[in-house]
């Protein structure tokens, strides 16, 4: 497991439709995984509580929470439709959670 202890806020470096690179402050503390959608709008990440946030790349605005896992969350992947984020735990689960 790979944890990124940065200071917050950490910047998130997307590109607009132009192509040119701006930054969106989207995490406030640890990160321990991160993933983007397939369509590369939205990126899902986790930090030690658990929660799993979804923001849009675009607009830099909060999309969704989820929570479940009794332990830390350490990994994420979209499927390749982006109507699922499934989330593994060292608590030993993996839970599906439907992306809106």
């Amino acid at each position: 497991m790979v944890s990124f202890r940065l200071i917050p806020p950490i910047l998130v470096l997307v590109r607009n439709r132009d192509h040119n690179p701006y930054h969106r402050e989207m995490f406030s503390n640890t990160v321990d995984s991160i993933a983007y959608s397939p369509n590369g709008k939205t990126v899902a990440g986790v930090g030690k509580n658990g929660k799993i946030r979804l923001w849009d790349v675009e607009t830099g605005k909060h999309k969704q929470t989820f929570a479940g896992h009794k332990w830390i969350v350490n990994s994420l992947t979209f499927s390749p439709n982006r109507k699922t984020l499934a989330s593994g735990s060292t608590d030993g689960t993996i839970l599906l959670w439907e992306v809106p």
